[in-house]
């Protein structure tokens, strides 16, 4: 298999660089004067000073048993509960079949839970009509999935933009955000390709550029690194990571990597649809006080690089 990166994919600069595009998108929600500006979420959707960022509540999914021998209800999800911080990296980690991809499903209200409440930013995302459901989805949640999920008749870019256009902010501005973070990913030049031209590690990069062009509260990804070598998957889950501890942007990650699970904030165990056990892995406080510093060191690190 080809190396699905270089030596100089994603170096120190180009993390900076990453930082410096998604400060520039937080500004930009915010006009200056004080009135609402193009790209300014609706009241409804708009992040909030309270801390909590996501909420479920005794989330129960169940599904019909499809089979013709068995018929009876399958439990995906038993009674799930749990809080995310803002700005917290969480892991859901379990076995095949405990649940996990379905709770990332209801999360990211791509599917309903049967019974139960999942709050985003204080609101109960189920009680909103389709329309504004489908605003959250678009302008709040950016999605990452390991099997990436590109349409391959459409390029690169355009694969990118896609979010841009369900959140009515397509426009030739976006168009130049969307080669921002492609050349910040180490694959601009790839822009005009189809995604089946492309590797693993850049189709997974493309993915990553299409979550982040909305500038999402929270960011959803399903085992991200899984088919992915060691070394990518690594500086994968390092930017996912930096845009949660630089940034504030929540981030939940599905995986079966228990080390890089050690990484995340929080840890949270889930087997037969029921969360088994939470791991903190280091305070939130902690985690911000060590991000800024890291951060100087490496402003310092690429300035003089620049040099």
């Amino acid at each position: 298999m080809n190396d699905l990166i270089s030596d100089s994919t994603l170096p120190v600069i180009a993390l900076v660089t990453l930082l410096q595009f998604v400060n520039g998108r937080r500004r930009e929600r915010e006009d200056p004067t004080g009135k609402e500006s193009h790209f300014h979420l609706p009241s409804h959707l708009q992040s909030t000073t309270v801390d909590v960022a996501l909420k479920l509540e005794n989330v129960k999914k169940v599904f019909d048993s499809r089979s013709a021998s068995a018929k009876k209800m399958v439990v995906a999800l038993d009674g799930v509960s749990f809080e995310v911080k803002r700005g917290e990296f969480v892991s859901i980690v379990g076995p095949s079949g405990s649940g996990k991809s379905t709770l990332l499903n209801v999360i990211g209200a791509l599917d309903r839970p049967t019974s139960g409440k999942v709050f985003i930013n204080g609101q109960d995302i189920f009680l909103l009509d389709d329309a504004r459901l489908s605003d959250v989805r678009s302008r709040l949640i950016g999605f990452i999935f390991q099997s990436y999920n590109l349409v391959n008749r459409m390029s690169v870019q355009e694969n990118v933009e896609f979010p841009a256009i369900f959140s009515e902010r397509l426009s030739s501005d976006s168009r130049t955000r969307a080669l921002e973070l492609l050349e910040t990913l180490g694959i601009k030049d790839k822009a005009k390709q189809k995604p089946v031209d492309l590797s693993g590690g850049e189709q997974q990069r493309v993915a990553i550029a299409r979550a982040l062009i909305n500038d999402p509260d929270l960011v959803l990804a399903d085992e991200p690194t899984g088919n992915l070598d060691t070394k990518t998957g690594r500086e994968v889950f390092d930017l996912l990571k930096m845009l949660s501890d630089r940034f504030g942007t929540t981030v939940v990650m599905v995986t079966h990597n228990l080390e890089l699970a050690g990484m995340t904030t929080r840890s949270i165990y889930i087997r037969d649809g029921r969360i088994e056990k939470e791991i903190l892995h280091k305070d939130l406080s902690e985690t911000k006080a060590s991000s800024a510093a890291a951060s100087k060191d490496i402003t310092s690190s690429s300035s003089e690089k620049a040099r």
